[in-house]
């Protein structure tokens, strides 16, 4: 073999010696050694807002970070109301950087967890998602909430109407009404004044209380006022068919009697019907007027079970269709959840896949086990 041979067989070999040896260093040149942040830890310095507080529009200084690699560059609330209101949800919005300067030292694991110092701020849940050098933190607020303050200046018109004071912030308001000393109708309304001509058509004192309501927990709701003075009644005042049908009370509402209620519709009682409420509960009312309560079995032999005091329910009212599963006596039953089962109704004498998995219900409704 001539030298010259050899110098070509050779050539190839360490073309590919170089290129190699580049590879590895420009691989070893651009290896990410840079710190990895794991844990976001962001704190919470403020309050949970109330009804009537103004929005913080910058909520910068009411956060802040306790690890020197990243900082806070923006935090504030998504909403773009002035001020906040009963039952709204607070979402806060925290974006944390790393600073430019100290990017190439630094960096967030991908999905890096968020460490939350809360303090005395109440708070639903929290997430975070990021990138290698930015991460934006969401808040979710407890719903805004708050004590209702209570109305004041109760007070009769010349004829039927009651009158009271404009409250802030709140979503409605319950008269409670008494005839001598006997309470005859809760009614909610959103107006400060009602004509109850078709409440004062016996003889008789009338006075009123008014509650303020929040429209949230019954507890955020205010205490009745003291009663108003009285509208005194007689034959001679008695109102007339025409007050009647002027007056405000034409829409069904809740009348209180003894531990039983009814709805009177325009001074009519509803009898051997279902009535729907505005927030979509169900209720009976039977062949005295008077809600069911307990088991409750229809014309068409359907079994319904009305929520309780003994038994309740504390997310409907008293009285209210009982959806889903039901313990009673030691016993299971699964009441229709959907409108077209019909809603409520007890499943008997069948076998169905609820939440996967497979139940059978006897004759008496009861789930076999």
């Amino acid at each position: 073999m001539t030298i010259r041979s050899i110098r070509l067989t050779a050539l190839p070999v360490l073309i590919a010696a170089m290129l190699f040896s580049s590879g590895t260093s420009a691989l070893a040149a651009s290896k990410d050694d840079r710190e990895v942040v794991k844990v976001v830890s962001v704190s919470l310095n403020f309050s949970n807002p109330e009804p009537g507080d103004p929005v913080d529009k910058d909520m910068e200084d009411s956060v802040s970070v306790d690890d020197g690699t990243y900082e806070i560059s923006e935090a504030e609330y998504t909403t773009k109301k002035e001020e906040w209101e009963y039952n709204d949800k607070p979402v806060l919005k925290i974006k944390v950087k790393i600073p430019k300067d100290d990017q190439d030292d630094y960096k967030f694991k991908s999905k890096a967890k968020l460490k939350l110092e809360k303090g005395d701020v109440k708070v639903d849940r929290s997430e975070i998602s990021n990138s290698s050098t930015s991460a934006t933190v969401t808040v979710y607020l407890r719903p805004v909430s708050g004590k209702a303050e209570a109305t004041s200046d109760l007070r009769w018109d010349e004829r039927y109407t009651a009158n009271w004071e404009k409250v802030d912030n709140v979503q409605s308001y319950t008269l409670r009404l008494y005839r001598n000393s006997t309470q005859i109708a809760d009614i909610d309304t959103t107006a400060t004044h009602l004509n109850l001509a078709s409440y004062m058509t016996t003889p008789g004192k009338y006075s009123f209380r008014i509650r303020s309501n929040a429209g949230g927990a019954a507890k955020d709701n205010s205490r009745f006022t003291e009663k108003s003075d009285y509208k005194t009644i007689t034959q001679e005042n008695i109102p007339t068919e025409e007050d009647i049908r002027q007056g405000d009370i034409s829409l069904p509402v809740w009348v209180r009697d003894g531990d039983y209620w009814y709805i009177d519709q325009g001074g009519q009682k509803l009898h051997n019907t279902w009535f729907q409420d505005t927030d979509g509960n169900w209720y009976y009312l039977g062949a005295d007027t008077y809600m069911k309560t307990g088991l409750f079995k229809d014309s068409d032999g359907n079994q319904y079970y009305l929520n309780t005091k003994d038994q309740p329910d504390a997310s409907i009212p008293l009285g209210a269709m009982r959806t889903g599963w039901l313990t009673y006596h030691d016993r299971t039953y699964y009441l229709n959840p959907n409108e077209g089962g019909p809603k409520g109704a007890m499943l008997v004498n069948t076998t169905v896949t609820i939440d996967g998995k497979e139940c059978t219900f006897n004759e008496d409704g009861a789930l076999q086990q």
